[in-house]
């Protein structure tokens, strides 16, 4: 039992992005993601083995998180009333219903972690943002789909932008929830699995919210790998923190699973380094930690800071 329902919750939590790949209203996913960081950040990266998911209420565009649970709130509300059309709600629904207005009113900004990706690995804006005024480096990774392979269990998504797209995912998400679970089980078995579908709704919840941004980022096309803190173990304790601009940012290790290497094809020099001892530098990392086929390249991009 508790297996389908984490299989309905799971595939809820991917509606966002399938329903709109389905509709033709995303484009594919790109095959290879990259993560714009300092030179420091790369050899982190690199001698670590890991990357960092940040929490999301740190961030700088933490509050387009809310626009997320604008838009399931909404559903919810859509979908309570048409069952009240129906004279005599499902009793699993009814209380699916219940659960989600409990989720979405206890979900703060600084219960979810993420790491962030650009689609392409040699854009202007990318290197003036994130990498030191061009002085750093574009790290492609490609990952496995829909499951990434890593110690902590994370979706995969790419950011919806567009507002229409926004409402039409989240009342995917919510419609799965309300018809699929009351198809699979029993009213009794329900009943015995409800602090579990609590667990596994709020689950849900989280690693939907943060795929969503308002349309003036559009220009980034952004991927995400998003944490819940239903999963992180003591989610009061992260793994460490970062010092930014005076607040302790705090943020938990991504790892791949089974001792296996991070799933880096791809270094793109940034435009404003030395190339030559640049590339000659990364290569003996790589060398060091035992990477191998890992592509370097230069950034094309004309950019003088």
């Amino acid at each position: 039992m508790p297996d389908v329902l984490l299989d309905v919750f799971f595939r809820a939590a991917n509606a966002f992005s399938s329903v709109l790949h389905d509709t033709n209203q995303l484009p594919p996913s790109p095959e290879v993601l990259y993560h714009y960081t300092t030179s420091s950040g790369l050899k982190g990266i690199i001698q670590s083995g890991e990357i960092w998911a940040n929490c999301f209420g740190y961030m700088n565009d933490s509050a387009e998180l809310l626009l997320g649970l604008e838009y399931t709130r909404a559903a919810v509300d859509y979908y309570e009333s048409q069952l009240n059309l129906t004279g005599k709600p499902n009793r699993i629904q009814t209380d699916l219903v219940s659960l989600f207005r409990q989720g979405l009113d206890r979900r703060g900004r600084f219960d979810v972690f993420g790491c962030c990706f650009a689609d392409d690995g040699d854009r202007l804006s990318q290197w003036r943002g994130y990498a030191v005024q061009g002085h750093g480096y574009a790290i492609g990774f490609r990952f496995e789909r829909p499951d990434p392979q890593l110690t902590v269990k994370t979706i995969l998504a790419q950011v919806i932008y567009d507002k229409e797209a926004q409402r039409l995912a989240a009342a995917t998400m919510v419609n799965n929830v309300l018809t699929e679970v009351p198809q699979l089980v029993s009213e009794a078995e329900y009943d015995n699995s409800r602090d579990y579908v609590k667990t596994l709704m709020q689950l849900t919840i989280d690693l939907t919210f943060p795929q969503l941004k308002h349309k003036g980022f559009e220009e980034e096309v952004e991927s995400r790998l998003i944490v819940s803190g239903e999963d992180v173990p003591e989610i009061g304790r992260p793994d460490d923190f970062l010092e930014r601009n005076g607040i302790l940012n705090p943020y938990i290790r991504l790892r791949p699973k089974d001792g296996q290497k991070l799933p880096i094809v791809k270094i793109v020099v940034g435009p404003c380094l030395d190339f030559e001892r640049a590339e000659h530098s990364i290569r003996q990392l790589l060398e060091k930690y035992s990477y191998t086929g890992v592509d370097v390249e230069r950034s094309k991009v004309p950019f003088l800071p």
